[in-house]
């Protein structure tokens, strides 16, 4: 929790969107073509996913998902808004 208040407040004068973590496991299904299931395979789905849509073929991450699953939110997000295809 610290974390993220700490987040909000370095972001006070921007805008903050949600990105739900089932639209980034959607696209991520949308992209790889699998319908992942269970929390390890999701990960690695989305891992793929950010993999592919980024033309890269060994993205660094941490042991938890944690990095492609940001890039995986921020992809999503630049979607919605239409910056990319």
């Amino acid at each position: 929790f610290r974390a993220h208040g700490v987040t909000e407040y370095a972001l006070v004068d921007y805008e903050i969107a949600d990105v739900n973590i089932q639209s980034v496991k959607a696209w991520a299904s949308g992209v790889t073509g699998v319908k992942a299931k269970g929390s390890k395979e999701t990960k690695a789905n989305v891992a793929k996913a950010v993999e592919m849509t980024l033309g890269l073929s060994d993205i660094k991450n941490n042991a938890g998902g944690d990095i492609t699953d940001a890039i995986g939110v921020a992809i999503v997000y630049l979607k919605r808004i239409g910056a990319i295809d």
